[in-house]
């Protein structure tokens, strides 16, 4: 699918939702249907975020930020804190390894973000001032969540280390 097509394609999605979610939120009585409602489009918006920042989509960030501001208001599992730093450097507002930073990949980790805690990890070896913890407390406790999650949707410590370096797009 081209760029054009995906930017289209995330706009009138995004405009869908706007809409719709203004009605809901109109609605004086907030059925179990509506929070069942709520966390579907908080999933729609996360993933349609995800999507833009992986793609290194820059004309779309700013819609991103919406939608992760948006994705915030259900839980998330940490994503929108891993996915705001992620946004935060790739647009230029934060600077890798800043406490704002540290801070947003550490609220995901509180969360159990398997990507925040390996770039938590990975922050404490490049500069070990930057992290609250020693690169083993992150190691840890990634073991730690890894072995609590036992559907195995928990990635391999290696393979999220490799991921967050390309996402990050740092060297080798």
């Amino acid at each position: 699918m081209g760029k054009a097509l995906i930017k289209q394609t995330l706009s009138i999605i995004a405009a869908s939702i706007f809409f719709n979610t203004a009605l809901a939120d109109n609605e004086k009585e907030q059925t179990h249907e509506y929070w069942e409602d709520k966390i579907l489009l908080c999933g729609h918006d996360l993933l349609s975020a995800k999507l833009i920042i992986v793609n290194e989509s820059e004309q779309e960030y700013r819609l991103a930020k919406l939608l992760l501001a948006r994705a915030s208001e259900c839980e998330t599992n940490g994503e929108v804190e891993f996915y705001s730093a992620l946004l935060g450097v790739r647009r230029k507002k934060i600077s890798y390894g800043s406490a704002e930073f540290i801070n947003l990949l550490s609220k995901s980790a509180e969360q159990g973000n398997p990507f925040a805690l390996a770039q938590l990890y990975r922050a404490s070896t490049e500069d070990p001032i930057s992290t609250i913890q020693k690169p083993d407390y992150y190691k840890d406790k990634f073991d730690q969540e890894r072995s609590r999650r036992t559907d195995g949707g928990y990635p391999d410590f290696t393979r999220t280390l490799e991921i967050t370096r390309k996402m990050f797009g740092l060297a080798k």
